[in-house]
């Protein structure tokens, strides 16, 4: 079990599954910040969690599904490929991605309990607002696509901020819990 190395790729698979970084060239947009690399380090993250994991094998590969979706969704994009994600399977994808983290988040919690116990409440009212706010993108992202509301698309604006600052608020947390965790070694 190597919890050190555990949070930090999970600290930076968090990073990279909620921050989309995009870089446009010659008309071409491409996502420099790719969900996959994120769910991968997160699927990598899994085995050295060690017992903490125990009972919940699902999740390792619901990592590793969401790595082969979203590797899909973002070679599709680079290349132009003609094929777009249906809306409704786009936010099956998304609500997915909601649960995964929500349980991914109850295992990360027992290890703050064990390592950085002063930690735990804060890292169980990070789960709560990042999901909040990833499910606040989703709704309003669905509102914004029927209606093209520019009320909607600011919205969107603003809780895309808040959770640019609360990924990055729980990525500093992890490391952190991280850096604790090496001092008790």
């Amino acid at each position: 079990m190597d919890i050190k190395k555990a949070l930090s790729y999970t600290a930076i698979g968090f990073l990279l599954t909620l921050i989309e970084f995009n870089l446009t060239l010659n008309g071409a947009t491409v996502n420099v910040t790719p969900d996959f690399i994120g769910w991968l380090l997160l699927f990598l993250a899994f085995d050295k969690f060690g017992g903490y994991m125990a009972g919940r094998d699902y999740l390792k590969w619901c990592f590793l599904a969401l790595v082969i979706v979203k590797a899909c969704e973002w070679v599709i994009s680079v290349f132009h490929i003609g094929i777009g994600v249906p809306t409704v399977i786009g936010l099956i994808i998304n609500l997915a991605e909601m649960v995964i983290m929500f349980l991914f988040f109850g295992v990360l919690e027992k290890v703050t309990r064990d390592v950085c116990p002063e930690k735990e409440s804060t890292v169980r009212t990070l789960k709560i607002i990042n999901l909040a706010l990833m499910l606040g993108i989703v709704v309003l992202g669905i509102l914004f696509a029927l209606t093209e509301s520019t009320a909607f698309a600011a919205l969107v604006i603003l809780v895309g901020v808040a959770a640019l600052v609360a990924a990055i608020v729980t990525a500093v947390v992890l490391f952190q819990i991280r850096k604790t965790a090496m001092a008790e070694q």
